[in-house]
């Protein structure tokens, strides 16, 4: 058995809901199945519990993504928030992190012609 660092544990969907403010009483194995499926039906990975895609685009996926559990939902914002942060100390590198205070500063080709910058 290898680690796989885009892996989605059992372990990593529990904490997440764990960490995101749902009540103990609430978090059932049900849920965390719930929790999964609507991961694998949004594209957020595969059956074999493996984020797809690129970062960009998982990021995507996920950050519009709607719960359809009642649960999940309440706490949507909560649960994406928590879920990023797991995966990122986990160390993967599928799911990005944006600085959300400042926009993102693009570099601009610039050309220097020796002694005349």
């Amino acid at each position: 058995m290898h680690y796989d660092k885009n892996e989605v544990t059992a372990e990593i969907l529990i904490s997440t809901l764990k960490t995101s403010g749902i009540p103990a009483k609430k978090i059932t194995l049900e849920l965390v199945d719930a929790f999964k499926e609507e991961l694998v039906s949004a594209g957020v990975m595969n059956s074999d519990n493996v984020l797809k895609g690129s970062s960009a685009q998982i990021t995507k996926i996920f950050d519009e993504m709607l719960f359809v559990n009642e649960t999940l939902n309440e706490h949507a914002e909560v649960i994406k928030k928590q879920f990023k942060e797991l995966m990122a100390q986990k160390g993967t590198k599928k799911i990005e992190i944006r600085n959300g205070d400042n926009e993102s500063y693009e570099n601009e080709h610039r050309k220097c012609v020796i002694g005349n910058c």
